[in-house]
């Protein structure tokens, strides 16, 4: 389910936190907020501060283990910090 259809006011407004997590060139946004849920964005990094999301849809359970997936998949092809 996309998240697109929520306007900026009710994303951002009382309700909701945002916080941007930059993975080179790409900015993933998440968002909690108190009617919708958590929801995740992705934005290129560079370019106007207007910019809108590429893609968004709400985080699902299976989410943070695919993303840890990635991560020590990366790790073992010898690209860590």
């Amino acid at each position: 389910m996309s998240a697109r259809g929520i306007s900026p006011a009710a994303s951002f407004g009382g309700g909701a936190v945002r916080r941007c997590f930059p993975v080179g060139h790409v900015e993933f946004g998440v968002v909690v907020h108190t009617a919708y849920g958590i929801i995740f964005g992705l934005r290129t990094t560079e370019g106007p501060a207007d910019r809108r999301d590429l893609f968004s849809g709400h985080v699902t359970v299976d989410m943070p283990a695919q993303l840890r997936a990635l991560a020590d998949h990366l790790e073992r092809l010898g690209v860590a910090g």
